[in-house]
């Protein structure tokens, strides 16, 4: 799918992108550490934001709400909320860092990270007889100004062909207009990986992708803190 040039530039473009976020978050060189709370559902609003306050604490660089997390019984959506934001401002308070996400306009205007995941991946474009190609949702969330997008891993659970991964990586990295990478999005490696897949992570993406770890974090036996000193 090619888009014509006087059509990409009537977007804004990424507010971000990675290397105004690595500038944000003072970390040049390795690939940025995150984590999806798990579990994703059943835990109580204080419950599940504690577990965000212990990984922020250990030094990750954001979490992950999963696209099931929303207002039930167990956790309205407002408590979720106000005790999330209290779990952000504490580590903020403790270590100087900040970790948020929201929507596009607002990220921009708040200076925010905007984080985009695959949810209905497997449904839309994972089946090879389906008439849609991740590629080209890939050049569609990359125009809604995304910082992070979803790119699969290659090793662990979301796994998918190499040179297709990779293809994804190159797009998502590319500026609109400009061939300059810094401006770019950063794919995000997530799904059923752990510390030991990560040489071949390092080998497959280089050092400006997203490593998420979620049960690779949080099932650490001295707890969640320590797991992500640990990755």
């Amino acid at each position: 799918m090619h888009y014509q040039d006087a059509y990409i530039k009537t977007f804004q473009g990424l507010p971000h992108a990675i290397q105004v976020e690595r500038d944000k978050l003072n970390k040049y060189g390795p690939p940025l550490l995150g984590c999806t709370i798990k579990p994703k559902l059943e835990l109580s609003a204080k419950s599940y934001d504690r577990v965000v306050y212990e990984c922020l604490r250990g030094i990750l660089d954001f979490t992950k709400d999963d696209e099931n997390v929303n207002s039930q019984s167990f956790m309205r959506c407002r408590d979720h909320f106000l005790f999330y934001g209290e779990a952000i401002y504490k580590v903020q308070a403790e270590t100087g860092f900040t970790v948020n996400t929201s929507l596009a306009h607002y990220c921009r205007d708040n200076g925010l990270l905007l984080h985009i995941h695959h949810a209905m991946h497997a449904v839309i474009d994972r089946q090879k007889n389906h008439d849609m190609h991740f590629r080209v949702l890939a050049k569609a969330l990359h125009f809604s100004a995304g910082d992070h997008v979803h790119s699969g891993t290659v090793v662990g659970q979301l796994e998918g062909e190499r040179e297709i991964a990779l293809g994804f990586v190159d797009l998502l990295c590319d500026d609109f207009i400009e061939k300059d990478r810094s401006r770019g999005v950063l794919p995000i490696a997530s799904g059923g990986i752990h510390i030991w897949h990560l040489p071949s992570l390092t080998e497959i993406f280089g050092d400006d992708f997203v490593l998420q770890f979620g049960r690779g974090t949080l099932e650490h036996p001295w707890g969640n803190a320590p797991s992500v000193v640990a990755n």
